[in-house]
C-alpha cells in the first residue's frame, strides 16, 4: 500500500495558520502533509506512534505513543515562552 503525500512549508500561503507573520522556529523545515482517519496513525523513527482517536467538529483528538523520555508538549507552549517552558515537564538527572 502506498501513501501519497505532499511536502510543503509551513509558512507557504497555502498554509496560513492566521498568525499574520508571526514565525515559527521551524520556519526553514519542511512540512509532510498526510490524511489520517478514526483509528489509523503514523510511525516516528521507529518509536513513536501518533493515531488519530476522534474528530469532533473542528477538533482532532490524537494519542501520543511514546517512550517515556520522550518530551511532548503542545506547539503554542513552546512559542509562549520562547521554547523555555517552565510548565514543561523536567527530566531527573539520573534518567
Amino acid at each position: 500500500m502506498s501513501v501519497q503525500a505532499e511536502t510543503v512549508s509551513p509558512h507557504a500561503p497555502e498554509a496560513d495558520d492566521g498568525r499574520d507573520g508571526e514565525q515559527s522556529p521551524a520556519q526553514d523545515e519542511k512540512m509532510l502533509i498526510l490524511t489520517r482517519k478514526v483509528d489509523q496513525g503514523i510511525v516516528i523513527q521507529g518509536n513513536i506512534v501518533v493515531r488519530v482517536l476522534g474528530i469532533e467538529r473542528d477538533r482532532v483528538k490524537l494519542g501520543i505513543a511514546a517512550a517515556e523520555e520522550i518530551v511532548i508538549l503542545r506547539e503554542e507552549l513552546c512559542q509562549d515562552n520562547g521554547g523555555n517552558n517552565k510548565r514543561a515537564p523536567q527530566r531527573a538527572a539520573n534518567g
